[in-house]
């Protein structure tokens, strides 16, 4: 191949060849383009590590570099056609486009010029719901998500096709009778191992009859992040069989309460669970560490309490008890630094990849026992935003002879000055951050 364009079609039939990429990454160099031959490279690497490798970091912060240089220029094709897009293995693949422009034609064509397999449909009404359906441009997407009522999304499952569908993302909808209909068209999707369901208030009673369906025992990842659900639906999910093949569960915002941790905590079906959020799960009561002691605790590489202001005894049995854990987010706990020693001299310490504690009171004194810490050698990523923070604690962090493997460090919302700052970037690289949000891995495009 020759051209650009015999190299895209290529791509285009072969979407999930990762060699052809870097074979067409080795082209592009040669043409000259260095920058985006790099970036297939960073992602494809990227696509292949698990989310605590320790190689990640670095290339998280390569990667955000390249898109924050030519991310727009990269994602023209899209402009006026899409709100945001996403690259994924060096190609455009993912955008969020509205449902009228997608009927009326003008979305579709893109398809022919870059291997869009994720579309996120924003508006639209009810009665379009089975045109877009029908739309067979839809056949080779792999992901999906609809932030429509349950009606509407019942009436397009009913009528599309999606025979590659990995992903399905639903948002924002109210639970209802259409549920089972929901249900029953998502368990028709036989490749579907990722559902999403965010601010979707299936309830309790949704839960159980998830819980029971065959569709359950066919899925990775679970996401049921403020779905109004209480003690009972936790306690049926964690007691259903098929939740057997289960690695990632989010509950954020849910109200389990200790019966409904304890149950995920002992769940003997929860085997395969790896990575677990509860975020904006309150924690303050003593009697909710017992969950942290169970089997599932003690499997668990990822653990997100963003927000739940945990008790004392959670945080000991935290620092105790989750032997596998290689990534904790603790942002907005506001737990103190007088806790930090507990976690830092322990065993679980030592193994943490990622540790993120924004908004948790640690002050000088925080940043101090971090940076001295010999078990900090392991951290590749440190989240400490909004800690009040100033040039004595940025200093300990400048000086530590541990956190030589650090790749990404965010101090956004600190008191730490200007001088001090380009000492840290001098160190630590460009993946020290100071902005008080991340930027995002994604290209806005309106």
């Amino acid at each position: 191949m020759h051209d650009e364009q015999s190299w895209l079609r290529a791509i285009l039939d072969q979407p999930d060849d990762d060699a052809l990429r870097l074979v067409y990454s080795d082209w592009l160099e040669e043409q000259g383009d260095a920058g985006r031959a790099e970036f297939i490279r960073v992602q494809v690497a990227l696509a292949g590590l698990d989310e605590t490798h320790e190689r990640r970091a670095a290339l998280e912060v390569r990667e955000r570099e390249l898109l924050r240089d030519y991310g727009e220029a990269w994602a023209q094709s899209l402009r006026g056609l899409a709100t945001q897009c996403e690259f994924r293995r060096g190609f455009l693949e993912r955008a969020t486009v509205g449902t009228e422009m997608f009927l009326e034609g003008a979305v579709p064509p893109l398809f022919r010029v870059v291997p869009l397999r994720d579309v996120e449909f924003r508006g639209g009404s009810l009665p379009r719901a089975q045109d877009l359906g029908r739309s067979a441009h839809l056949a080779r997407l792999t992901g999906l998500g609809l932030s429509y009522s349950g009606e509407w999304v019942a009436e397009f499952l009913t009528a599309a096709s999606l025979p590659e569908l990995q992903t399905l993302r639903l948002s924002w909808g109210q639970h209802g009778e259409e549920w089972a209909r929901i249900l029953a068209g998502a368990t028709r999707l036989g490749r579907l191992t990722n559902l999403i369901l965010n601010y979707y208030r299936i309830g309790d009673s949704g839960v159980r009859r998830l819980s029971k369906s065959a569709l359950l025992g066919r899925l990775l990842r679970l996401s049921l992040e403020d779905c109004n659900i209480s003690h009972v639906g936790i306690r049926d999910l964690a007691g259903a069989s098929q939740a057997q093949c289960l690695t990632r569960l989010d509950l954020g915002f849910s109200r389990p309460g200790e019966v409904g941790l304890d149950a995920l905590g002992f769940s003997p079906y929860l085997t395969s669970l790896k990575a677990l959020s509860l975020a904006r799960v309150p924690m303050s009561n003593e009697g909710y560490a017992n969950w942290l002691t169970g089997p599932v605790g003690k499997q668990l590489q990822r653990l997100d309490l963003t927000g739940s202001r945990p008790a004392r005894r959670v945080l000991q049995a935290l620092a105790t008890s989750l032997v596998a854990l290689r990534e904790l987010s603790l942002n907005d706990c506001q737990v103190g630094w007088e806790w930090l020693p507990n976690l830092l001299d322990s065993p679980v310490f030592g193994r943490l990849r990622i540790l993120r504690l924004a908004e948790c009171a640690l002050g000088d004194e925080g940043a101090g026992l971090l940076a001295e810490s010999p078990a900090a050698a392991g951290l590749t990523t440190l989240d400490l935003r909004e800690n009040a923070i100033g040039d004595e604690g940025a200093r300990a962090l400048l000086e530590s002879t541990h956190l030589l493997r650090l790749k990404k460090l965010s101090l956004g919302v600190n008191r730490i000055t200007s001088p001090m700052k380009r000492a840290l970037v001098a160190r630590f690289g460009a993946g020290v951050c100071f902005q008080a949000i991340p930027p995002p891995q994604y290209v806005r495009l309106s």
